[in-house]
């Protein structure tokens, strides 16, 4: 099998199995130092042009970049040293999964920026989707995940304690965890009073629980003036609403921070019977297939 009839998922789960026999039990097996792990795994898979530098800076116009060394069979990962701890970990994967799956389809390299994730109609969209799922399945691998959240209350302080041990930042930890949930979940960001994207839990989606909130046929979405996103109100052990949200019972989430911006968990009561044939219509649903 070549590398690029590989999945995201297969190349993180063949990556995660190398890290799992070297480590075994030792506790520095997370956060998966991703820098050395992307030197030596391209060099022993492809030593005809592998990554050689990884290096950080200080730059405007994007997040990440994968980019070909001029004058040698090498490639580079840059990236943004202004961003959190975390959120520089996620872009190191992320480019080192452009360089598995993509860099024959991108001789030039490719810059990465939030921006660019917005046009989902472009065939860059699906490049940035494997890149950013690759990147999750390798620094936030399920087995281990779940061993972490299993019969643990969801709360702040727990998925701050993930987003540790993974070296992930809150957001990219949270969507990983609605990812493999079995609970009727969704995560929410909002920019004074209006949401801005959102990301629901399967069960959450066949229960009719979403929101296309980048749907750019329809109207903003304000939020419920009667959540504690809309006031701003900090909630980190979760508090109880009923009839607010969706008409239903959930616990509300709600970490405010700069500029009237709230990042908002909705966990819901048990899940209910499925509707067959569910429509989830976010815009935003692929492309969040982890950004952060």
């Amino acid at each position: 099998m070549t590398y690029k009839e590989k999945s995201p998922e297969s190349w993180a789960n063949d990556i995660t199995r190398i890290l799992n026999d070297v480590y075994k039990n030792d506790e520095n097996r997370f956060p998966v130092n991703v820098k050395n792990v992307a030197l030596e795994i391209s060099k022993q898979k492809f030593p005809n042009d592998p990554i050689t530098l990884i290096e950080g800076n200080s730059f405007d116009r994007f997040e990440g970049m994968l980019k070909p060394r001029e004058g040698k069979n090498e490639w580079g990962i840059f990236y943004n040293n202004n961003m959190p701890k975390g959120r520089i970990n996620f872009t190191i994967a992320h480019e080192f999964g452009h360089y598995l799956l993509h860099r024959k389809l991108l001789l030039k390299g490719i810059e990465c920026d939030y921006g660019a994730m917005k046009d989902w109609n472009s065939p860059e969209t699906k490049r940035e989707t494997d890149a950013n799922t690759f990147a999750a399945y390798l620094l936030m691998p399920f087995d281990d995940f779940r061993k972490q959240t299993k019969n643990k209350k969801e709360t702040i302080a727990l998925f701050k304690n993930l987003s540790e041990r993974y070296g992930t930042s809150l957001i990219s930890t949270i969507l990983r965890w609605i990812e493999q949930t079995e609970k009727r979940a969704v995560i929410i960001e909002s920019i004074d009073g209006y949401i801005d994207w959102s990301w629901s839990s399967k069960n959450a989606k066949n229960s009719r629980i979403y929101f296309s909130a980048r749907n750019p046929n329809q109207d903003p979405i304000e939020l419920p003036k009667e959540s504690a996103a809309y006031s701003n109100s900090e909630s980190l052990e979760g508090i109880t609403q009923k009839n607010i949200w969706f008409n239903e019972t959930c616990v509300e989430i709600n970490i405010p921070y700069e500029h009237n911006n709230n990042l908002t968990l909705l966990i819901f009561d048990d899940v209910v019977e499925e509707i067959e044939d569910a429509v989830y219509t976010d815009v935003y649903d692929e492309i969040m297939k982890k950004h952060f």
